[in-house]
C-alpha cells in the first residue's frame, strides 16, 4: 500500500534545488535556464523531486514496440463505437498500436503512436494518437 502526499513548491524552491544540484562554474546561468522548463511540466518536476529521492525514471518503450491501448485513449478522429466493433479490437476495447515517438517526461503526453481504425465514413484507416506512458501495456512476444 502506498500513501499519497501532496506538496507545494514555487519556482523559488525548483530554482535553489537545481541550483544546489548543478556543480558547474556557469550553475547561476545553467539554472536560470532550467528552472522555467522544468516548472512548466508537472509531470518533469514530479519526476525532478522523485529522482532526489532515490527515484528511477520508468523505462522508456523503443520506437516500433507494438502496445495494446484502449480505443477510447486514441484520435478524437476515429470512430471509436465502431473500431470497438470491428475486428480491430478485442471484448475489452483494446487495440494494438505502434511506438512512432518518444516525447519526453516534460511533455504531457509522453509518445506519439499510429494504430489502425475506423473513420467516420466506416473506412479503415491509420491514425496518430499522441498518449501518456500509463496507459499503454507493451505486448509480450509470442
Amino acid at each position: 500500500m502506498s500513501t499519497k502526499i501532496h506538496l507545494e513548491f514555487d519556482e523559488t524552491d525548483l530554482y535553489n534545488t537545481l541550483k544546489s544540484m548543478i556543480n558547474h562554474p556557469n550553475a547561476e546561468e545553467i539554472t536560470k535556464l532550467l528552472t522555467p522548463f522544468i516548472g512548466s511540466s508537472s509531470d518533469c518536476t514530479k519526476w525532478l523531486f522523485k529522482l532526489i529521492l532515490g527515484r528511477k525514471l520508468p523505462d522508456i518503450i523503443p520506437v516500433g514496440t507494438i502496445c495494446l491501448t484502449h480505443v477510447n485513449n486514441l484520435s478524437y478522429e476515429m470512430d471509436k463505437p465502431k473500431t470497438i466493433d470491428s475486428e480491430l479490437s478485442d471484448n475489452n476495447g483494446m487495440i494494438a498500436c505502434t511506438i512512432k515517438e518518444f516525447r519526453g517526461f516534460h511533455d504531457w503526453k509522453h509518445y506519439e503512436v499510429e494504430s489502425l481504425g475506423i473513420d467516420s465514413g466506416g473506412r479503415q484507416k491509420t491514425f496518430s494518437s499522441y498518449l501518456m506512458a500509463d496507459t499503454l501495456e507493451i505486448m509480450e512476444e509470442f
